[in-house]
């Protein structure tokens, strides 16, 4: 199950691969980083909304401890005078 920790009220979301994309989570919440303290921010934001259960029948803590976080890179061609 994959979910959005941006958006934790949406339904679990599914991985995808595509070659031009690469991986990615079909549906998640996409953001446009506006410099490395957002991106912090953003990290934060998404650490707050994970979740931990407690399996009785194993007695141990489960967590998911895997993100998908994806950086893409735009480069505008800015012409100057």
């Amino acid at each position: 199950m994959v979910n959005d920790l941006l958006d934790p009220g949406r339904p679990a979301l599914r991985l995808r691969e595509d070659r031009r994309r690469g991986s990615y989570v079909e549906g998640a919440r996409e953001e446009t980083l506006l410099d490395a303290d957002h991106a912090l921010v953003l990290i934060a934001a998404g650490d707050a909304n994970r979740k931990v259960r407690f399996d009785d029948n194993l007695a141990s803590r489960n967590t998911c401890r895997d993100w998908v976080f994806s950086w893409t890179e735009c480069l505008k061609n800015h012409k100057t005078a």
